[in-house]
């Protein structure tokens, strides 16, 4: 086990020519070579700094490529957390969780584990949400990298969401869960050109969930999974693994079934 790691750091520390980025290419030089696992936990402070989510996401895609490259393992899998409750007021944190996303929808290499609905203090885990990341960690690297087909891992992912004929009801499908359990409407929302919509109701079935929305969206929107920078984030499946947060597009399309889908990466699918 090897790295480098500083708390409360912009991942623009991590590049190339950044102090972070220096030293982690050391260490990996030192006692990294041919290692099988790099785990990303990091960006609170890109989303109180405002940091732009598609920088963010190629400032991570090139950090993964060099440690892969210093560790001379170009399959290198890459364990990324998705930030957890963070703070209540205006920040990029919906942001820098779904260019974290999408990093790993871009990877084949790559699975994603949320931080969010841990038992947290408003701004970091606390010791039972960290052992229960953990855990939920391990699930993942149980399932993907040694191929344990007994763990059940990965949780619900949000991977369809269809608007209804009215404008404003929802359904949103979720892959890798068999009975959605912990559904709260306050954790849905839609994104449209007018601004953000509120959920005012969801209903769970087996694998979908019926969000109503306050007003009519107008399209071309996107529905949030995860809304606002410290959602309760309480949605889980039937071994207690997290749904991550997802900003996918809303579709005019037939109604997903409400049945079980696969998404072996944790992510979803693409927007």
């Amino acid at each position: 086990i090897c790295g480098w790691a500083s708390g409360g750091q912009p991942i623009s520390i991590w590049e190339e020519a950044g102090g972070g980025g220096k030293s982690l290419d050391g260490q990996i030089r030192a006692a990294g070579k041919h290692a099988g696992v790099f785990l990303w936990y990091q960006g609170e402070s890109d989303a109180v700094n405002g940091y732009a989510q598609d920088k963010y996401l190629e400032v991570l895609q090139d950090l993964a490529a060099r440690v892969r490259k210093e560790a001379g393992n170009p399959q290198m899998l890459a364990v990324i957390v998705q930030l957890a409750t963070f703070g209540s007021g205006k920040n990029k944190t919906m942001e820098i969780r779904e260019a974290q996303r999408q990093f790993v929808l871009k990877d084949p290499q790559a699975i994603l584990v949320t931080a969010m609905g841990r038992t947290c203090d408003g701004t970091h885990l606390k010791k039972d949400g960290y052992f229960e990341l953990g855990r939920e960690i391990s699930r993942a690297l149980l399932k993907t990298r040694y191929a344990k087909k007994d763990v059940d891992w990965p949780g619900p992912v949000l991977d369809a969401a269809v608007l209804g004929t009215d404008g404003k009801t929802v359904c949103a499908h979720f892959a890798e869960v068999k009975k959605l359990a912990g559904v709260l409407a306050a954790d849905f929302g839609a994104l449209d050109s007018e601004g953000q919509i509120k959920c005012v109701k969801a209903q769970a079935e087996n694998t979908r969930v019926i969000v109503t929305l306050e007003r009519a969206v107008k399209l071309p929107a996107r529905l949030v999974y995860g809304l606002g920078p410290a959602p309760a984030a309480t949605l889980v499946d039937e071994a207690g693994n997290r749904a991550p947060a997802v900003i996918l597009d809303l579709a005019q399309a037939a109604v997903p079934a409400d049945q079980f889908t696969n998404c072996p990466n944790g992510a979803g699918g693409a927007r």
